[in-house]
Order: C-alpha cells, then structure tokens, then sequence
C-alpha cells in the first residue's frame, strides 16, 4: 500500500472535507494514441509499441496505474505555515534508559487553509520555514505542502479508466458540483476541469484518457 499526496484546488478541498465530493480523475500519464480503426496504439519509451482495443487498453492502463485500491490519499491544497514556535516537548530527556539522550526538536506550527480554516499542529523535524506573518497575502504552493500540514486523509476504495467524456450527471456530481448546478451538473466540470487543467494541454477538449478515484475517509 502507498500514500500519495494529489493536489486539489481550494474549492475541491473544501468538498473533499465537507463529504461532497467523493471521486476525483487524474490524467494517465502516458496517453495512448487513437487510429482510424478505433483501436489504439500504446508507445513508452524504447518498447515497442503496442496495438490495442479500446476493452483491452484499459484493463492495460488499470494493471499500470501507480493508484491501487487500498492506497492511501493525503490533501495537498494551498497553506501557510503561521506562528512556528518551538514546543516544551522540544529536546525532552529520554531517560537513563536512553542513555539520557535528548529528544528531536518539536515545533508548534499554525497552519492556514485558503478557505480561511486554521490548524495547529506539531512536528518533529528542523524548524518548518514560516510562510508568512498573520495578514499578509502569500502562500505555500500545495505542491510543496508538507505531509504533516495536510488535515486530511482519504482511502481508494474504487478505481477505473475512462475517456474524459465519459463523465455522467451522476460522475459529476460525486465529483463536488454544488446542488445549485445539478442541472448543468456536467458542464460544471468541463468547466473545472479547464480551469486547471488548460495550462497543461490536456483540455476537455481533447478527451483524455484518466484514472477515476473513488475516495472514502
């Protein structure tokens, strides 16, 4: 069993956490090419390449993925680390049975979520560089979110390959569109899917090839 750390935006965070949002796609990374007879052609690196129907690539595709049911999933989502202060429990005596060796450093850590949340927490490591004072405008990337700063945690319970266009009004929904927007439920997440997903090149446009997650706490 693995963890993986995947990245959500803030909005998808919050429907993560609030328990409506139970799904996410992630794009495959290596994205199989279409030919005119419906079938596919698989190339990776110097292998040779590989000739498939479209029912034989995604049990291809499924056998391949670095997601497996069981994994674990932790929250990567835009932070800010606050406040780091070092903890009483910092450098703590062990005792004789330890030679009266000292403990590790312990710091007490702030941590801001986009949505406005706070968490403290505390870790064992060198001190975690503070992002920023209270009130200021800037924050940590996710993609460089400690594990420790994720409030999170999640188990695939379900995983399947689909094309992007496969989604359902159902899909989308699991996928965190708002009751307000059930109506236009898949339209809502091309949209979404766009807004992160564009600077990428794998546009809803183009129809890719992605790893459905289900997701349970």
């Amino acid at each position: 069993m693995r963890d993986h750390g995947i990245v959500f935006v803030s909005e998808m965070a919050a429907a993560l956490i609030a328990g409506k949002k139970t799904e996410t796609r992630r794009v495959v990374a290596q994205q199989p090419e279409p030919l005119p007879s419906g079938e596919f052609v698989w190339r990776s690196g110097r292998a040779p390449s590989m000739r498939f129907k479209p029912a034989e690539l995604r049990s291809f595709m499924l056998a391949g993925s670095p997601y497996k049911v069981g994994d674990g999933v932790w929250l990567r989502e835009r932070c800010a680390y606050l406040d780091v202060e070092k903890s009483a429990l910092s450098q703590f005596p062990l005792g004789p049975q330890n030679g009266n060796a000292l403990g590790p450093d312990v710091w007490n850590v702030t941590v801001e979520y986009s949505d406005g949340s706070v968490r403290e927490t505390s870790v064992e490591q060198e001190k975690p560089k503070q992002t920023r004072e209270r009130g200021e405008i800037k924050w940590r990337s996710a993609r460089f979110m400690h594990r420790w700063a994720s409030r999170a945690s999640f188990r695939i319970i379900e995983i399947r390959v689909e094309r992007l266009h496969e989604i359902t009004h159902d899909a989308a929904m699991r996928e965190g569109c708002p009751e307000n927007l059930a109506n236009v439920s898949v339209a809502w997440y091309c949209g979404l899917w766009n807004s992160i997903h564009a600077s990428t090149g794998q546009t809803w446009e183009r129809n890719p090839w992605v790893y459905v997650l289900g997701l349970a706490r």
